[in-house]
């Protein structure tokens, strides 16, 4: 069953969430008494860099004059427990898109194109620095096509089969036979930022963050020792971002995962940690369900700086 709502939370979101979603999200946290700060504009292009998904649709459809029926489409896909950023995030873009749930997910989807020009309004001035961006650009193109009417001409629709070759995963083996005499545009080179805005770091973190607390067997007093740490994930394509964002911390170090499709930050040094991470993190927080994760953290990073974590009972309790 699903319940069309108007307002939660004092603000207008009207979107289709199952009824039983609502109630929880009414208990988990609407009725909070602490309320979110107002994020920067950068931290939602941090976010859209870790989460965001931009696709152009191109379905066969024989209702249309010209048998095809294209569809730009940019999409968050998250956990249901993080339902609330993403009402955050719709209202940042003063309500455009709409939010469904899946079992376990909820979805951010926009595929009107009054509501696209208005994130691209926001990313035109807020650019991505993934390489994610390069997609975006693309995407951008498309959209240009249909402000202007062109995706209405068959030569349109050949132009926008060019540019969703270059995007993404590219053409699948039925739109390849469809669209023989493809050629794919020029992909669009992103350029490694001089320097990274903390509010887009904290926004990347939300989406791509992990605040661990490793409890391993040591040749130590209590035969264990307490490690915190903060790991950040991306794709391989983006080695070189990894590279300069460990510069822009100035703490770190790069992992690379045995699949070779992916590598990551570690973050380790207990010093680097107190003196750089937190500090940063308080001052541009991070959102969502990883805030309660970050705020658990330093609960064990301040018993850690107290030495509590060198006795039996501070070990039980953060096991």
């Amino acid at each position: 069953m699903y319940l069309e709502i108007n307002t939660i939370n004092s603000r207008n979101f009207s979107k289709l969430i199952p009824k039983s979603v609502i109630t929880s999200y009414y208990h988990t946290f609407t009725f909070s008494s602490e309320k979110p700060k107002v994020v920067e504009p950068f931290f939602w292009t941090g976010f859209i860099d870790g989460e965001g998904s931009f696709s152009i649709l191109v379905i066969k459809d024989n209702k249309r004059t010209l048998g095809w029926r294209i569809e730009p489409k940019f999409q968050i896909h998250l956990h249901i427990r993080d339902l609330d950023i993403l009402l955050q995030f719709k209202q940042y873009l003063n309500d455009v898109g709409l939010i469904y749930t899946n079992r376990d997910r909820a979805i951010y989807t926009m595929s009107s194109i009054k509501d696209i020009n208005m994130l691209i309004n926001h990313l035109n001035k807020y650019p991505l620095l993934t390489q994610k961006q390069g997609d975006y650009l693309l995407f951008k193109q498309v959209i240009d096509l249909f402000n202007n009417k062109t995706h209405l001409t068959l030569d349109g629709i050949k132009g926008i089969v060019n540019i969703k070759a270059s995007m993404n995963l590219g053409l699948s083996e039925k739109l390849r036979l469809e669209f023989p005499d493809v050629i794919p545009v020029d992909r669009p080179l992103t350029l490694i930022p001089p320097k990274f805005n903390p509010a887009w770091v904290a926004g990347f973190i939300t989406a791509e963050g992990c605040f661990d607390v490793r409890i391993t067997k040591a040749k130590v007093k209590l035969g264990q020792r307490v490690q915190i740490r903060l790991r950040i994930s991306q794709h391989i394509r983006d080695l070189e971002l990894m590279k300069a964002l460990i510069q822009f911390l100035n703490a770190g170090s790069l992992y690379k995962y045995p699949n070779g499709l992916a590598i990551g930050i570690y973050i380790v040094n207990f010093k680097d940690i107190t003196e750089k991470i937190i500090p940063l993190l308080n001052e541009y927080t991070i959102s969502g369900v990883k805030l309660k994760d970050y705020k658990d953290w330093v609960k064990v990073h301040e018993l850690m700086q107290k030495g509590s974590h060198l006795t039996s009972v501070a070990l039980r309790a953060q096991v």
